[in-house]
């Protein structure tokens, strides 16, 4: 897990579990193929999650909308 420290992102794991350890040896890879600072990846990531969050959100609203007609079109041929 990242965790905040003054004002800023340190990748610091907050256990020193395998997975963490994995996980902030993974990070700092990805970083360097990027070539990006460590709060450019941070941000990035971010944004990405946000995006696809929204992405999500939209497809569950219309599937709950077509479902719904669905629903109200069965009703009425019954």
């Amino acid at each position: 897990m990242i965790r905040p420290e003054a004002h800023q992102w340190n990748w610091k794991p907050k256990t020193r579990s395998k997975d963490d350890m994995k996980l902030d040896k993974d990070l700092e890879i990805l970083r360097k193929k990027l070539g990006l600072r460590k709060n450019e990846l941070t941000r990035l990531a971010l944004i990405l999650f946000y995006e696809l969050q929204d992405q999500q959100w939209e497809l569950s609203k219309s599937y709950h909308s077509m479902k719904a007609k669905l629903l109200k079109s069965n009703q009425e041929v019954n």
